[in-house]
């Protein structure tokens, strides 16, 4: 055997689990399968006889080792480091385009992650309760965002919902200039200013056709929310391979007390009974360039009504202060809705 081939295959099987821990490792604290498996076991063929109970799963289930993972963390018998290597290779043979070992995204990764999840969850529920499936993972994650579009002519508006797993905020609109220093203006936002930034009024270059002037006119488009999730999930732009680099610009983010009333429309659909208000449970950390670099968590662990944070950094694990938190860059951000309970 070539050792130095064996080091490098390591190496790269590190680096290629680097993204899929920090994602999994903020998904924890937010989601217990157990709760939705109607008290029977999902189980893989690859792991012990114990676990095989009442389905033939095969191997390769997203769902079962993402269960058997949780299971696994959740044992305090070990101080090991749990290695995700099994859920890896279930998400490399559902999306093959995410195999091997090159440097992957992490939010590529969660969304591919969901997916999977979803769809394998709905083929063990299918076969366990003759094709009744009342469970769907999404909609932990699911919103929905409002597109309206405005004729600045005759005012006539048009709507369109579209659902979302998560919201990917631009970070290049600070791009102004000082007229006097000829600097950047701020080298500094806020999670709040994105959020206004997405949310504003926006004039379209291109004309629109209007059904009421019943010819292309100059129209407005705004965006709200109108049905905000349980877990809200923020995707801080940072990447733009046109461009071919990184933008390590500092948003400030809220540990507690995110307000999305603000940029949710005025005639939602949701009734306002539900909670607004969000607190992080989760944060994704990029160090590096486009081409390469290193993803580390935080996550936000609650025992007893005391919370802590801890960062995932591979196989370390050490205890941080929320100033810690609130100092980091900011990729994924995990919001958790208040007062709300993941049942």
């Amino acid at each position: 055997v070539n050792n130095s081939a064996v080091r490098s295959r390591a190496k790269n099987l590190d680096s290629s689990l680097c993204v899929k821990r920090r994602v999994v490792t903020n998904g924890m604290e937010a989601i217990d399968l157990s709760s939705y498996s109607d008290n029977t076991t999902i189980s893989s063929s690859s792991n012990s006889a114990d676990n095989i109970e009442s389905t033939e799963i095969t191997e390769g289930c997203i769902a079962c080792e993402l269960n058997n993972l949780l299971h696994q963390a959740s044992d305090n018998s070990s101080s090991s480091a749990v290695i995700p290597s099994n859920l890896l290779y279930s998400v490399w043979s559902y999306a093959e385009y995410m195999a091997g070992y090159e440097q992957q995204d992490s939010h590529e990764f969660y969304i591919t992650l969901l997916d999977g999840l979803s769809t394998h969850l709905r083929d063990f529920h299918s076969m366990n309760s003759n094709g009744i499936n009342n469970f769907d993972i999404g909609k932990l994650f699911r919103g929905t965002m409002r597109s309206q579009l405005s004729c600045v002519h005759c005012n006539w508006l048009s709507k369109r919902d579209e659902q979302f797993l998560d919201i990917s905020l631009s970070i290049d609109f600070t791009k102004s200039k000082s007229p006097r220093h000829n600097k950047f203006a701020s080298q500094e936002l806020r999670l709040d200013e994105c959020l206004r930034h997405y949310t504003s009024l926006e004039s379209l270059c291109e004309e629109v056709f209007c059904d009421n002037c019943h010819c292309s006119r100059k129209c407005q488009k705004q965006l709200f929310i109108v049905d905000h999730p349980q877990i809200l999930v923020l995707h801080l732009k940072r990447f733009d391979a046109i461009k071919n680099k990184k933008n390590s610009i500092k948003v400030s983010f809220p540990l507690h007390d995110l307000d999305l009333s603000p940029f949710m429309s005025i005639l939602s659909d949701e009734s306002y009974s539900q909670s607004s208000i969000y607190n992080l449970c989760g944060v994704v950390n990029h160090k590096g360039g486009l081409n390469q670099g290193h993803y580390v968590a935080y996550v936000r662990v609650d025992n007893d009504g005391t919370m802590n944070w801890f960062r995932c950094d591979d196989e370390s694990v050490i205890l941080v202060s929320e100033d810690d938190v609130e100092s980091t860059e900011g990729y994924l951000l995990f919001y958790m809705r208040r007062d709300d309970t993941i049942v």
